[in-house]
């Protein structure tokens, strides 16, 4: 059994992490959010190109402070990350989430917001593992 394929998380203090463990046609997907006080969670089913696609993107924008990296996952739960530079050169995270059950203890809750950071604390990668079935 693969276990955390890709884990890093977007942002430091206000932060989303998100952990994606292969699955049959892809990755499933659980995406972790705190900004203040509020904390929510949620997961789905992802392609791999599209978590390719949305890593790479959001290397290019942290390493080059310009352009815009986008993952947006529709299925039972969604998850939109939007990751962007301001007109300050600071690292800019919109999300928009929504679950059918727990995340944020209610059942078919939505979350949205937006964060700022500056780029050497964005984006912390964490290193990916292989858990041997046991």
């Amino acid at each position: 059994m693969a276990s955390a394929v890709y884990k890093f998380r977007l942002g430091d203090y206000q932060s989303i992490t998100l952990t994606c463990d292969s699955y049959f046609g892809g990755f499933r997907c659980r995406a972790r959010g705190r900004l203040g006080r509020v904390h929510w969670a949620t997961e789905t089913q992802v392609a791999m190109l599209e978590i390719e696609t949305f890593k790479s993107a959001v290397e290019a924008v942290v390493a080059t402070l310009s352009g815009t990296a986008v993952l947006d996952v529709h299925g039972n739960n969604r998850i939109w990350i939007s990751v962007s530079v301001d007109n300050h050169g600071r690292v800019r995270t919109d999300y928009e989430v929504s679950g059918n059950s727990g995340g944020l203890s209610q059942t078919g809750w939505h979350a949205g917001g937006a964060y700022l950071c500056w780029h050497h604390h964005y984006f912390k990668r964490f290193p990916s593992r292989t858990t041997a079935a046991g």
